[in-house]
């Protein structure tokens, strides 16, 4: 399935669910990939997750919680037991290389079309909403926005711009970067 097809069927995913919890990485990239998702559909629990890896002892606290579906965040990876038991329907979105999952886990990742795009791009993609919160969650992942999002906020990140550094470091999306980043701490 293409990852534009993922995206549609994420974001009716998304539209039917009452009672979601994101589990979240705790870098600006996670937590605008949270907050792009949870402006999208109103409800829901966020918790971000230190660490590279989801491990087994989550699903405590997804089964304390009940959630009609599980997001999975910008997590490179995901402790095999954590799934084991779990009934509730998953939504995982990366940008870390591929990982091989379960059949009924909706997987969409960037390397799934030869792109690395930070996982906030890529729920900018299911929502076109809220394009600043996309822009900085890629800037902090030492990247770029295509042209569609520059354009939607030259007022945080002016064209002139045209590497990541100077986008981390000199402009608006970087000084909100680097607030998000502080307030997960």
């Amino acid at each position: 399935m293409s990852l534009e097809k993922k995206f549609q069927k994420a974001r009716e995913l998304l539209l039917s669910v009452e009672r979601p919890l994101f589990l979240f990485d705790d870098d600006p990239d996670g937590l605008s990939s949270f907050l792009l998702l949870y402006k999208f559909i109103k409800c829901g629990k966020g918790l971000a997750i230190k660490g590279a890896e989801l491990s087994a002892s989550w699903k405590q606290q997804v089964q304390k919680y009940e959630p009609d579906l599980v997001v999975i965040l910008d997590k490179a990876l995901v402790e095999e037991a954590f799934f084991e038991g779990l009934n509730t329907p998953i939504l995982w979105i990366d940008h870390h290389p591929l990982q091989k999952t379960k059949q009924n886990i909706l997987y969409l990742n960037s390397h799934e079309e030869g792109h690395n795009k930070p996982t906030s791009h890529l729920c900018y993609q299911i929502t076109k909403q809220d394009p600043w919160i996309a822009v900085v969650g890629i800037v902090s992942d030492w990247q770029l926005p295509d042209l569609e999002l520059r354009e939607q906020t030259v007022d945080i990140l002016p064209l002139t711009i045209s590497n990541p550094e100077d986008a981390l470091f000199r402009s608006s999306a970087g000084k909100l970067a680097n607030i998000f980043g502080f307030n997960l701490n």
